[in-house]
C-alpha cells in the first residue's frame, strides 16, 4: 500500500499536502515546526497540514531530535559555539527539550574549547587581527558573537595551545 493512500474519508488536500512534505523531505531533513509553516505558507488547510505532519512523523520521515542533532553537528563544525546553535534551532521551532538534548550530546566543555580555539586560528589569520598589539580583546568579541560562553573564551585565551597559536601566529 502507498503512502499516499489515504484512509477513508481523507480529502485531496491531505493528499497534496502529503506529497508536498515528502518532497522537501526528499531534498534535506526538515523539523517538524519547519514543515509545517511550509505547507502553510503553500496553501494547505490546517488539517491537511496536522494530517501530512502525523503521517511523516509516523512513518519516520520526520524526526526533530535527529534534526536538531544533525543542525548541531553541522554548525558545530562550522565554528558556532551552543548559544549561536540554540538560536538557530529555536528560530527552526524546536522545543526546549529537543535544543538542550542536541546541545548536550555535541558541546561539552572539551569540544567547545576544540571549536573556539579553532574559531580563534581562523581569525587570526585576518590581516586586521594580526596588526592587533594584542588580539585578545578582538578574539573575545569575534568568539562571542559565534555563540561561545565567556567562561569558554576564557578558558582558551588562557590556555597555553593559545598562547602558542599566539606566538606561532606573530612569527
Amino acid at each position: 500500500m502507498s503512502c499516499f493512500r489515504g484512509e477513508a474519508g481523507d480529502s485531496g488536500d491531505h493528499q497534496k499536502a502529503l506529497r508536498y512534505a515528502i518532497g522537501r523531505l526528499a531534498c534535506r531533513d526538515h523539523g517538524s515546526a519547519e514543515l509545517a509553516a511550509k505547507l502553510k505558507r503553500k496553501g494547505f488547510s490546517g488539517r491537511a497540514v496536522e494530517r501530512a505532519i502525523a503521517t511523516c512523523l509516523r512513518l519516520g520521515y520526520l524526526d526533530d531530535r535527529k534534526f536538531a542533532a544533525g543542525i548541531t553537528a553541522i554548525q558545530a563544525r562550522k565554528g558556532f559555539g551552543p548559544a549561536k546553535v540554540r538560536a538557530l534551532l529555536r528560530a527552526k521551532g524546536l522545543d526546549r527539550e529537543t535544543i538542550d538534548q542536541a546541545l548536550d550530546q555535541c558541546f561539552g566543555p572539551e569540544i567547545q574549547l576544540a571549536a573556539a580555539l579553532t574559531a580563534a586560528r581562523k581569525k587570526l589569520r585576518s590581516s586586521k587581527v594580526k596588526s592587533q598589539t594584542d588580539p585578545r580583546p578582538m578574539l573575545w568579541r569575534h568568539l562571542q558573537g559565534r555563540g561561545f560562553p565567556g567562561a569558554i573564551i576564557s578558558e582558551l585565551l588562557a590556555s597555553k595551545k593559545f598562547g602558542d597559536l599566539l606566538t606561532h601566529n606573530k612569527g
